[in-house]
């Protein structure tokens, strides 16, 4: 896998000036760049809930999707645009229900190969960024289903028989929120950065589209909160 990045922390801007923003000795974050303008950087947004405004998070432990079944050793963030104003808004009404303060990151990374850019044919042969289980070629496809069944026979004991009437094996759309404890051994397997895939959130009505990834195993450009909510003197690490 990629290299892994030290911890980083930055001041969110407001009534300090940029120049007055802190961050660990030796890193170099860059700005935010705006979505879509700079190649080879993904926008992924995470999400803090809380009883209150804190001083000091951590994206990989405070602003992770919470699942409603949870897996050890990855996190998952926000990811693109087909679901991402669903899942933002159910946010929110999760948040008022409860009065909880919620507020928004918004995180760059790099990944080592976008998903458009794959080398479909070396998937699992040397190491790669992020995928997106929306769109992929039927022969990639194809494998896909065929690890998660291969896995959950191992895992249940149950014959392919009666799996095969538990989802849509041929819809990865189907399959992979019903049974998302496998993404972690996916990300090993195909030797993945991050894999963007649907899921249930504890506060959505259904699977929404998050990236998954262990926790700082891709490059972090910058991570600070929404420019509309900025936080004076929060310090984001990661």
């Amino acid at each position: 896998m990629a290299a892994i990045k030290t911890p980083r922390v930055r001041t969110a801007p407001g009534t300090a000036s940029a120049k007055s923003r802190s961050h660990a000795v030796g890193s170099h974050a860059s700005p935010s760049p705006p979505p879509g303008r700079l190649p080879g950087i993904v926008a992924l947004k995470g999400i803090y809930f809380g009883p209150r405004i804190p001083q000091r998070i951590d994206i990989w432990k405070d602003c992770a999707l919470p699942w409603v079944a949870p897996v050890a050793g990855v996190v998952s963030f926000v990811f693109g645009l087909r679901t991402r104003h669903e899942l933002l808004a159910a946010a929110r009404r999760y948040a008022n229900a409860r009065h909880l303060t919620m507020f928004v990151i918004d995180i760059d990374v790099r990944p080592l190969t976008l998903s458009h850019e794959t080398p479909w044919d070396d998937i699992g042969r040397r190491e790669m960024g992020l995928i997106n289980a929306d769109g992929l070629p039927r022969k990639v496809a194809d494998e896909l289903s065929d690890l998660w069944l291969t896995w959950l026979q191992a895992e249940t004991g149950m014959s392919l028989a009666k799996l095969a009437e538990t989802a849509d094996w041929n819809a990865p759309a189907d399959f992979l929120p019903r049974y998302p404890q496998f993404v972690p051994r996916l990300l090993k397997h195909w030797q993945l950065q991050a894999f963007a895939h649907p899921v249930s959130l504890s506060f959505a009505d259904r699977p929404l589209v998050v990236a998954t990834m262990r926790p700082r195993g891709i490059e972090v450009l910058s991570a600070e909160p929404a420019v509309v909510q900025a936080i004076p003197g929060l310090k984001v690490s990661y």
